[in-house]
């Protein structure tokens, strides 16, 4: 039995820190101990972040990275860096994540790889590189941020859900692998919450703009919960290290119904549109 997971005076690093729930993260993190290594893809929310964070709890480390989580050239480099900064690494969340608008015939082959390399190829790379400095600290943790469509697939999202269900898959079996170290692992599967992931999605290179903007229009309407909100259920799962860490009742419903219903669910999807 892996013992409840602490954040005082252990580092969590987060990939995708700087923005939309892995900034709401930091804070919550911050807030209840912890020490921070943030990684982004822009400098300026960055820093902005961490010095908002360092004023607030001037008693914690708190440090800031410039990364493109697909530049897998340079994570190691940056996790090097990191672990010369910080002691005590007991948390990885890898959250870094790219929407891809487009059905599957208006994507290119480089559309695809695009997501996959945000969405699911970082965290393969990211775990890879931090797992030493977890093994390292007592009772550990890794949790990867799936999503909703990690559950369900509907239309127009092959590349994205393909990618986070392969983010499921790799989370689960890390899971097993990793239980007898005593380094738990979570998979995170955040549905409705308001964050601009949906607004700044990319187009694939045959996809129709004016639908895309239409049908991104209707899915941010049902975007109802906040960052803030879905970060304390992020801690409170990790705390209490959930193997699935479900956010919202729509996620909760649909989960439970793609289980009663594995093939005839898709009448419901229209509740995520």
């Amino acid at each position: 039995m892996i013992e409840k997971y602490t954040f005082k005076n252990k580092t969590a690093i987060i990939t995708g820190g700087n923005a939309g729930i892995g900034r709401a993260v930091a804070f919550e993190l911050a807030e209840r101990g912890g020490n921070l290594a943030i990684i982004g893809r822009n400098q300026t929310t960055i820093d902005e972040v961490c010095n908002e964070l360092s004023a607030k709890y001037p008693n914690q480390k708190i440090t800031g990275y410039q990364l493109d989580v697909s530049d897998f050239s340079k994570i190691s480099q940056t996790i090097k860096e990191i672990a010369g900064d910080h002691k005590n690494i007991g948390l990885l969340i890898n959250n870094a994540g790219i929407a891809m608008g487009g059905k599957f015939e208006e994507l290119s082959v480089d559309d695809i790889e695009t997501v996959f390399d945000i969405n699911f190829k970082s965290q393969i790379m990211m775990t890879k590189e931090v797992l030493p400095y977890l093994k390292q600290t007592k009772n550990s943790h890794i949790a990867n941020v799936s999503s909703l469509f990690g559950i369900i697939t509907p239309s127009g999202q092959s590349a994205y859900s393909a990618s986070k269900f392969a983010v499921k898959g790799f989370s689960e079996v890390l899971r097993q692998e990793l239980r007898p170290l005593g380094i738990g692992v979570s998979t995170i599967y955040p549905g409705g919450v308001k964050t601009n992931i949906a607004a700044n999605a990319k187009l694939g290179e045959g996809a129709n703009k004016q639908e895309i903007q239409k049908e991104a229009k209707s899915f941010e309407s049902n975007l109802t919960m906040t960052p803030e909100y879905a970060a304390k259920v992020i801690a409170n799962g990790i705390e209490k290290r959930k193997v699935r860490i479900l956010i919202g009742t729509t996620t909760k419903f649909l989960d439970f119904m793609t289980r009663l219903l594995p093939v005839k669910y898709e009448f419901l999807l229209k509740l995520v549109k």
